[in-house]
């Protein structure tokens, strides 16, 4: 039995070295395998396809399982490019139902056969009869299930969880957020309830995510608490490569509530599903169902359920993103339309026929009073609702004052003065028929709507990039199954009912539903939505294809290996998702004065009222045309409305949102809004050689032998038995190199591996080293052709691998790897904008220094013998002097660098899961120029935000003592009418909205351009 496992570190000494910790995985490599797992040689023909359709009978199993102590999966060495590929097509028939379960024994899926490539194809189609089919899940350790050692991707049932028990997740999609005194006051009305916690809410994205206590507190209960506040919200069903949610249903008066949900529990308690929630959505349910994607899938589970006579759904989301922001651009329109239509007579009445309806319809009251009074109620009580709403709900559940305030106090002020003063002339003898402001309101009100209007088409253009990544998912797929007759034939499904191992035909022109492996044709494939590079892939067995990409020409079957929820496209829209909605620190900073700035804003328009009316009553100014009260109220009025923080407070998100869109296009994840800031700042980029700087792609071009192996098993048998357990381009390299000349294949008792030395085997009794020479020679004193051919690998710059077994050195190797063709360009370019590069590699320093040469880097910055903790080590003493350090890497021995660099840049679609999780940047393909593009976009980034930042501040600056009637001493008109001021949201919002926007016509820097 082979064990392997990893350290972190470098052993002490031999006997520490051998000793593994931890729970290890067994893999039995045992080359003997059942009758059903064992593919004849007849099978495979030159230039030719063949298809054996293996129907299982209606109530028999296809096959007897394998032993435990077998090993069904594919093959433990390196798949062969020149052999021959065998998958196995399963798939449920089009009308396949539940009839009779197979035996829990026995096995309902397909063989599995050894995977290799060639121009043959051979595949065995296992599938249920159109009349039976697996209603049940398969057992994890038979044949039908996934191989013993295969890994489950995300497979990680994680419920957060607090001292009072499970809590749970929800996202919720939420309406009325017009500005981010919307965020704060929904933030606060959910996170006063005790239930609830982790609130975060975004206007942009129309999103509110929270964690909530499920024995407390339902989701309907959150949407009730929402719609309280005065927003309109629904659930948001989210599914992952492990859960699903599910809308089941039966006729009305079908329906039991207490027997059916009892019915879905005891349906779904089977093999493969790890939890069922059932929640109540009448006539049904919504079914919330964890499970485990290498046992059963979406398609399986809704099978299981329709054999039960429910109608079953995946639970859709309300649409999508671009649909629910062209209903609330349609909701704004609306009350757009109504306020023109209405205030057009009355800029007509108060303007340009000032004496037009004269005539008083009743004493004190004029009919032209009376019509600018029907117009202008609607506008005010209809059309402003919503923003009393925000005024109120902002008071009253989040305690504080926002732009709403300003706008309800300021035309409230004008309309129901004019309206009280007309009531009291009427009523009245002693008043003669007053000076009126209706239409100080009512143009307020229109221009504000037409402001928040024009922001809304602003905002939607904000976040478009993400729309745009969300459309490239294909809503269905063409999935392969047998027909009645046993023949090959496609069945068009929704593609969120793929699951792992499916095979799917890709016809030309379409989009490609799932990440998977294509298992016959050829075909070009564009991927350019999804990694910014615009020449189309070519694509043959064995290749990978993602979800969103485009197959122009070919057609293609692909074996799922991600469904839709786990695609590399589902990952990036999330990524970016949450970029969106992050809060870059500067945001803090506009939070603050935006908090700050209504109060004083009504302060200061009280302050201004009380200087005018004192003013007035002592002659200092000309009341001849308004009475010192309503004089100092049109100077109050037009304080309040010009003011505006919302262009403080969008000056940072706008940006970011923008910003991030704009890297996800060029092929850049940006995790946090707030690395565009620590980015900008970079004083010191550093850089990892090997597959970072380096394409990674090693070659042997100079070995030496040193010793034999002493036994049955050659020298190339032991290195590439112990060589292949790694995935170090180095390893990589050496596994191939000695697997074309080895004799036998050679049976590994233990494996471990130390990440920056190499790694450490047992083989019949023997202890086998490769890695790096000091580490595999260690205490070995070294002959002189060892010495020579070291002297000589590192004059010529190349790497070095050696192989020791029992303190006996057997071979070295030597290794040659090129320069990625970008990386004298980008060096050039982080140089000529006055970046510090540096290099640190773990290779031998002779090879770090010939790689620095290269691209002109200062060799007292090219640090090279550097295990992980060296790497952390230098990049902290970097920091410790007040640098601020960009790190780019691309393996898992790079993630602690990654994780303390201030900017942590991940490289290629290569890169580990452990680097991509560690990173701040995740770049999408093997392009270095997107190091240099992330730090010039941010540097963009930040700009944009402190020219917003400078447009808030000098508008506010300038308007607010020009409306308060500051300059009127000088110049009699110098002052802002109230009936204008409404424009002040407008000038003060929408040039903050087209800063951010003229982002996206960002270019990549010329000096770069020219490289690839």
């Amino acid at each position: 039995m082979r064990k392997i496992t990893t350290k972190d570190s470098a052993p002490e000494d031999q006997q520490a070295s051998s000793t593994t910790t931890g729970d290890p995985i067994a893999i039995d490599i045992e080359s003997s395998k059942p009758a059903c797992c064992t593919s004849t040689g007849s099978e495979r023909e030159s230039d030719t396809l063949t298809a054996d359709l293996v129907a299982v009978p209606k109530q028999g199993p296809c096959c007897t399982p394998p032993k435990k102590d077998k090993y069904c999966g594919p093959s433990h060495q390196p798949e062969s490019r020149d052999s021959t590929l065998v998958p196995e097509l399963a798939a449920v028939p089009k009308q396949s139902s539940c009839c009779t379960p197979p035996k829990k024994d026995k096995c309902c899926g397909p063989s599995r056969q050894q995977e290799s490539r060639d121009s043959t194809l051979v595949a065995d189609l296992a599938a249920v009869p159109k009349q039976s089919s697996c209603c049940t899940f398969p057992k994890t350790d038979n044949c039908c299930g996934p191989s013993h050692h295969q890994e489950s991707r995300d497979f990680n049932i994680t419920i957060d969880k607090d001292d009072t028990g499970n809590w749970k997740q929800a996202c919720f999609q939420v309406h009325g957020m017009t500005c981010t005194g919307c965020e704060n006051t929904l933030n606060a009305v959910l996170q006063a309830h005790p239930s609830i916690a982790g609130v975060k809410s975004n206007m942009f994205l129309s999103k509110s995510e929270l964690s909530y206590d499920p024995a407390v507190l339902t989701t309907a209960g959150i949407i009730d608490i929402i719609r309280a506040a005065g927003f309109s919200a629904q659930l948001q069903h989210s599914a992952t490569g492990n859960q699903a949610c599910f809308l089941v249903t039966r006729q009305a008066n079908d329906f039991d509530p207490e027997k059916d949900r009892s019915i879905v529990s005891s349906t779904l308690d089977t093999k493969g599903v790890v939890a069922v929630d059932v929640m109540d959505h009448l006539p049904g349910f919504l079914v919330d169902v964890a499970f485990d994607p290498d046992v059963t899938g979406t398609r399986d589970i809704a099978l299981a359920l329709r054999f039960q006579g429910f109608t079953v759904e995946l639970a859709k989301n309300d649409g999508d993103d671009s649909k629910k922001s062209r209903t609330e651009m349609t909701r704004m329109r609306r009350l757009l339309i109504i306020s023109v239509i209405l205030v057009i007579p009355v800029v007509f009445l108060a303007f340009i026929f000032p004496y037009a309806g004269a005539s008083e319809v009743m004493p004190d009251l004029s009919a032209r009073n009376l019509a600018l009074f029907l117009l202008t109620t609607p506008i005010q009580l209809y059309v402003g609702a919503p923003i009393y709403r925000g005024a109120w709900n902002g008071l009253i559940l989040s305690r504080e004052l926002n732009m709403d305030s300003l706008v309800v106090l300021s035309t409230s002020c004008a309309y129901f003065y004019s309206t009280s003063a007309t009531i009291v002339a009427i009523s009245s003898t002693r008043y003669q028929a007053p000076e009126v402001f209706f239409e100080t309101s009512a143009i307020l009100m229109t221009l504000i709507t037409l402001g928040r209007y024009l922001q809304t088409l602003a905002k939607g253009r904000a976040v478009d990039a993400l729309s745009k990544l969300k459309d490239l998912q294909s809503p269905t797929a063409n999935l392969v199954i047998l027909d009645s007759n046993g023949d090959e034939a496609i069945e068009k499904i929704e593609s969120g009912y793929l699951q792992r191992r499916d095979i799917i035909k890709i016809l030309p022109s379409e989009r490609i539903p799932a990440d998977g492996m294509v298992v016959r044709g050829t075909a070009d494939v564009d991927e350019s939505n999804m990694t910014g590079e615009s020449v189309p892939v070519g694509k043959g067995i064995s290749d990978e294809v993602m979800a969103g990409s485009i197959n122009i020409s070919g057609t293609l079957l692909v074996r799922v290996t991600r469904v839709q929820s786990e695609s590399k496209l589902n990952d990036i829209t999330r990524l970016v998702e949450e970029a969106q909605a992050s809060r870059a620190p500067s945001q803090a900073f506009a939070d603050k004065i935006a908090a700050w700035f209504t109060p004083f804003v009504i302060a200061l328009g009280f302050t201004t009222y009380l200087v005018w009316l004192i003013l007035g009553l002592q002659g200092k100014v000309d009341t001849t045309k308004y009475p010192s009260g309503v004089l100092a109220l049109t100077f109050a009025v037009a304080v309040l409305v010009v003011s505006c923080p919302c262009a403080i407070a969008l000056a940072v998100p706008t940006v970011i949102v923008v910003g991030t869109g704009v890297g996800a296009r060029n092929g850049i994840l940006v995790k946090d809004g707030g690395v565009f800031e620590d980015a900008a700042k970079v004083t010191h980029v550093v850089f990892d050689k090997t597959g970072t700087l380096t394409q990674g792609q090693f070659q042997v071009v100079d070995c030496l032998e040193l010793g034999d192996a002493d036994g049955h098993h050659s020298v190339y048998d032991l290195a590439a038995a112990a060589a292949s357990n790694s995935e170090h381009p180095l390893s990589l390299a050496v596994a191939s190199y000695c697997g074309e000349r080895s004799s036998q294949s050679l049976y590994l008792e233990e494996s471990t591996a130390y990440p920056g030395f190499g790694i450490l085997c047992r083989a019949q009794g023997r202890e086998v080293r490769v890695g790096k020479v000091t580490w595999a020679f260690e205490g070995i004193e070294l002959s002189p052709d060892a010495t020579d051919f070291l002297t000589r690998a590192y004059q010529l710059g190349r790497s070095t691998v050696a192989v020791s077994s029992n303190q006996t050195p057997l071979m070295l190797f030597a290794l040659a790897d090129g320069l990625r063709p970008e990386a004298a360009a980008v060096v050039s370019h982080l140089k000529a904008i006055g970046l510090q590069v540096r290099v640190i590699s773990g290779d031998h320093q002779s090879a770090v220094d010939h790689i620095a040469r290269q691209l002109g880097i200062d060799s007292t910055h090219a640090i090279g013998d550097c295990t992980p903790l060296d790497k952390l080590t230098r990049l902290t003493q970097l920091q410790a002097a007040g640098h601020l350090v960009a790190f780019c890497g691309d393996g898992t021995n790079d993630a602690p660098v990654l994780a303390q660099a201030q900017v942590g840049v991940a490289l290629g679609a290569g890169t580990s899961g452990v680097a991509i999780a560690t990173a701040k940047v995740v770049l999408l393909t093997n392009d270095l120029r997107g190091v240099a593009i992330t730090i010039d976009l941010a540097r963009q980034v930040m700009a944009r935000i402190r020219v917003n930042f400078a447009w808030a501040f000098l508008y506010n600056l300038v308007v607010i003592p020009l409306a308060a009637g500051c300059f009127v001493p000088l110049m009699e008109d110098a002052r802002i009418p109230p009936a204008l001021a409404g424009l002040g949201e407008l000038l003060s919002v929408m040039p903050v909205l087209a800063f951010a926007l003229l982002l996206k016509r960002y270019h990549i820097p010329a000096s770069l351009t020219t490289q690839k």
